[in-house]
């Protein structure tokens, strides 16, 4: 899985890094600095889930995850410094899928919220491409029905 770690402290970036890679050493973790490096990486490359902190250079992080969620981008999770409430509920407002405060005992929860994220991910995406093809298999069977020159009865058995 590739990961982008969007944090501008070297030390957090390091350590958060490190308790990915550990979790799953085939993880990549990709680092950017600022959410204008982190827009150009998502363009260029595929990630799987981007951390996002908060507090960064230039734009903020709910700034960048609008301009990620505008473009259908990976799931988000933000992560601060400060468990601000009401952060948390913008965040999650602007299409967040977690958002996690640094303080003791957050590094072990990252990989597992790295992979909850991952998998809830792709099963709304399953969900939605179910759907539309769902959509299309009615359209092309009610554009036959309307289309027959002839009579089509379907019966349905009691038993």
């Amino acid at each position: 899985m590739r990961i982008l770690l969007v944090e501008d402290n070297a030390d957090h970036r390091t350590l958060m890094t490190h308790a990915l890679s550990m979790h799953n050493p085939t993880w990549q973790v990709h680092g950017a600095v600022s959410g204008e490096e982190a827009l150009r990486c998502l363009q260029k490359e595929t990630f799987a889930l981007v951390f996002l902190d908060y507090s960064l250079p230039g734009w903020d992080g709910l700034e960048v995850l609008q301009a990620i969620r505008r473009e259908q981008g990976p799931p988000v999770v933000l992560v601060t410094g400060r468990g601000d409430e009401q952060v948390a509920v913008a965040a999650m407002q602007a299409g967040a899928y977690d958002y996690v405060v640094k303080h003791e005992g957050y590094l072990h929860r990252l990989p597992v919220i790295a992979q909850r994220a991952v998998e809830v991910h792709q099963l709304a995406l399953d969900h939605t491409r179910a759907e539309q093809a769902l959509r299309e298999s009615e359209e092309r069977y009610r554009r036959v029905v309307e289309l027959s020159p002839e009579a089509i009865l379907i019966f349905q058995s009691e038993c």
